[in-house]
C-alpha cells in the first residue's frame, strides 16, 4: 500500500548528495588554485631575476638607460631589403628612424626618382637599374623567356 508521500510523487532518494564533503572539496580546490597561482608568480619573479646565459653576451653600458618611447609606438622604417633604417643611410640621408607623413612622402619621392632614372645597383657586378617605362618597352619588344617544352 502506498504512503502519502508516494501518492503525491515525492518518492525520491533523500540521501544522494552530502553537502559536507562537497563543501570540503570546493575549499580544497580553491586552496590548490590559490597556491598554484602564488607559486607560479614566485617562479616567474625568480626567472626575471636570473641573467640570460648567452654565449658572448656582453651587456652594453648604455643598455639600462634606454627608454621605450610612449604609446603609440610607430613602425620603424625599413629599406627594400628589410633592414632597419637608423637615421641616415647611403641613399636616404634625411629619413627619420620612424615613419611619419614627411618621411613616407620623402621615401615615395626617392622611390619614384629611382624608378625613373638610370644608375648602378652594383658597379662591380655591372648590375644597373633603368627607368620602369624603358624596362616595360624592352620586355614588350623582346618578350619574356619561355621554358623549353619537354617531350
Amino acid at each position: 500500500m502506498k504512503t502519502t508521500t508516494q501518492a503525491l510523487g515525492n518518492d525520491h532518494e533523500r540521501t544522494d548528495a552530502h553537502i559536507g564533503p562537497l563543501v570540503q572539496f570546493l575549499i580544497f580546490l580553491a586552496i590548490v588554485c590559490a597556491s598554484s597561482f602564488y607559486g607560479m608568480k614566485l617562479l616567474l619573479n625568480w626567472f626575471q631575476q636570473q641573467p640570460v646565459p648567452l654565449a658572448g653576451n656582453i651587456e652594453h653600458p648604455l643598455a639600462e638607460e634606454r627608454v621605450q618611447p610612449p604609446e603609440p609606438r610607430l613602425e620603424t622604417a625599413r629599406d627594400a631589403k628589410g633592414n632597419f633604417l637608423a637615421g641616415k643611410s647611403e641613399w636616404s640621408s634625411d629619413l627619420a628612424p620612424y615613419f611619419t607623413a614627411q618621411t613616407v612622402g620623402a621615401l615615395k619621392a626617392r622611390e619614384q626618382e629611382h624608378l625613373s632614372s638610370y644608375g648602378w645597383i652594383d658597379a662591380q657586378q655591372k648590375l644597373a637599374h633603368i627607368p620602369i617605362e624603358t624596362a616595360i618597352e624592352l620586355t614588350a619588344k623582346k618578350g619574356l623567356p619561355v621554358a623549353n617544352e619537354k617531350k
